[in-house]
């Protein structure tokens, strides 16, 4: 894993392992939010079903690399749905920040106390 200053940075091959699900889980406790991501340019699955509800602190899940195939967006939503991932669900793509904004406001809402 790859510890930043407000993040936490968990390889694939976490995921890939299912004797590593509880670190990752273990990991999660101090976290404010869990990103679950699925790339849109790749059919590959990732998460065990059910993985998001083992998480306390809200899961947000997040399509990667949106606009490259959008004829995976269908696949990609329903391997976050069969994560236990609730909708919404936000479209990135770091090339040209798309969707950004919208995920920034969902971990950091502005409103938050007033």
């Amino acid at each position: 894993m790859v510890y930043g200053e407000k993040t936490l940075d968990v390889p694939g091959v976490y995921l890939e392992s299912p004797w590593m699900h509880k670190h990752i889980i273990a990991a999660a406790q101090d976290a404010s939010h869990v990103l679950m991501l699925v790339d849109q340019s790749s059919c590959r699955e990732s998460y065990p079903p059910g993985f998001a509800k083992a998480f306390r602190v809200p899961v947000i899940g997040v399509i990667t690399g949106s606009g490259e195939k959008p004829e995976n967006d269908g696949w990609c939503i329903r391997q976050l749905k069969k994560a236990g991932v609730r909708e919404p669900y936000y479209h990135i793509n770091l090339s040209g920040r798309a969707g950004l904004p919208e995920l920034m406001e969902a971990l950091c809402p502005k409103n938050v106390g007033k």
